[in-house]
């Protein structure tokens, strides 16, 4: 790893946030922020009372560093790291997170429903075929249901059908879950899910009232 130049508390920033750049876009994440940060790389020179002032605060103290002093370790990356992601906190954006995790919940709450009441229809409807005197043309396993829609699926059809299928002739039906606790399961593991975390931000900020400086300052005194 390169050391951080200390020449300057402005050179030291721009460096630090241009090895950050670096990781995201090697990573591919915070894509949203790499604008940000160019024009931050770019325009250093009119950051250099407030780089002069975090470092003053810090020291010259890199997260990356072997440095014993946690504390100013970390102080550093989140100061500079909340300058560049302070746009998350733009009010349009956050009023968007917010009706969009409403609409997520809204439909978590009805894929639930949905699987709940198929579950029961498809009990209702093998009850009635098995007590009704009627027939199909043919019937549906969970295995069936594998393989007709892992055939859609190229590397399920080449390398894992035929090794289901082996299963499936070694143990008969009654090994098998049905087609209703299959889709049972999907009611009962999506109702135990908590409420949608965002990757960018707070539960804190998605719950409270529309303000983006009170939303920022929230955040901001979470991470640290």
């Amino acid at each position: 790893m390169t050391n951080l130049p200390q020449t300057s508390p402005t050179a030291f920033c721009k460096a630090f946030i241009e090895r950050e750049l670096e990781d995201y876009k090697d990573s591919e994440i915070w894509m949203s922020a790499w604008p940000v940060m160019r024009r931050i790389v770019n325009r250093c020179e009119e950051l250099s009372v407030a780089f002069d002032e975090i470092i003053k605060m810090y020291g010259y103290s890199d997260v990356k560093s072997s440095s014993a002093d946690q504390t100013s370790k970390v102080a550093v990356w989140l100061i500079l790291e909340h300058i560049w992601l302070g746009r998350s906190y733009d009010k349009d954006i956050i009023i968007q997170a917010r009706e969009n995790r409403k609409a997520l919940i809204k439909t978590n709450k009805k894929v639930v429903q949905l699987a709940e009441e198929l579950a029961e229809a498809l009990r209702e409807q093998d009850s009635m075929y098995e007590t009704y005197g009627f027939s199909k043309q043919s019937y549906q396993s969970s295995i069936n249901m594998l393989e007709q829609a892992g055939q859609k699926i190229f590397r399920y059809s080449s390398f894992v059908s035929d090794k289901v299928q082996r299963l499936y002739s070694q143990y008969d039906l009654k090994y098998w879950p049905e087609r209703a606790d299959l889709i049972e399961e999907i009611a009962t593991h999506e109702r135990n899910q908590s409420t949608p975390q965002h990757h960018e931000l707070t539960d804190e900020v998605l719950n409270g009232r529309e303000s983006i400086a009170k939303d920022f300052v929230i955040s901001f005194d979470g991470f640290f």
